[in-house]
């Protein structure tokens, strides 16, 4: 029942990709997409928390230890998760505009190879601090769960994301989301 209160979470954190996808050019301050983000990054949290619990079995005095590191991470978390939201909203900017040029791209790439960077970072930090504050199993159990967590919403946010090609007329260049027509093509070649 707890797999599946997270993987309802999840599910509803690719619909809040969906919804930006449909409504990037909304003002961030006014943006009702970016209040039902925050809605479920509560949910997500709350979904976690019951998996880690199942998974882990902390006693009393672990979970002392393990919820206070655990929070302090979650925010740090959400600190590179709204990085993300923001380069989402660039790259459906550029979407939209069906253009990108090179020096765009760039910034882009560099600013998403940041983000995993400081993901799996933060990742270490806290499987270090787990491993020094409880034990290494403990440390290993959160990294297990993290990532598969994170791998599910990694999946479901690329999903939702077109990719970019160029065009075969003129070199123009255009963005198609299937997945399939690209391996299709490199197939045939």
């Amino acid at each position: 029942m707890k797999i599946r209160i997270a993987v309802i979470t999840l599910l509803l954190l690719a619909c809040c990709t969906a919804l930006l996808v449909g409504n990037a050019k909304v003002d961030i301050q006014e943006d009702p997409v970016r209040d039902y983000i925050d809605a479920v990054r509560i949910k997500l949290i709350d979904g976690k928390v019951g998996l880690i619990s199942g998974v882990m079995k902390l006693s009393d005095e672990e979970a002392e230890v393990f919820w206070p590191l655990y929070y302090e991470y979650e925010i740090e978390l959400f600190d590179i998760g709204d990085r993300r939201v923001e380069l989402i909203e660039s790259f459906i900017a550029a979407h939209q505009a069906k253009a990108l040029n090179d020096l765009e791209a760039r910034e882009m790439a560099a600013e998403w190879f940041k983000q995993e960077t400081d993901r799996l970072g933060l990742l270490k930090k806290y499987h270090e601090l787990i491993a020094n504050e409880l034990s290494m199993l403990h440390a290993i159990q959160f990294l297990q769960i993290e990532h598969r967590v994170n791998t599910v919403i990694d999946l479901m946010i690329a999903s939702e994301l077109p990719l970019f090609r160029y065009g075969e007329a003129l070199g123009s260049t255009y963005m198609d989301n299937t997945v399939v027509s690209e391996v299709t093509k490199i197939e045939k070649s």
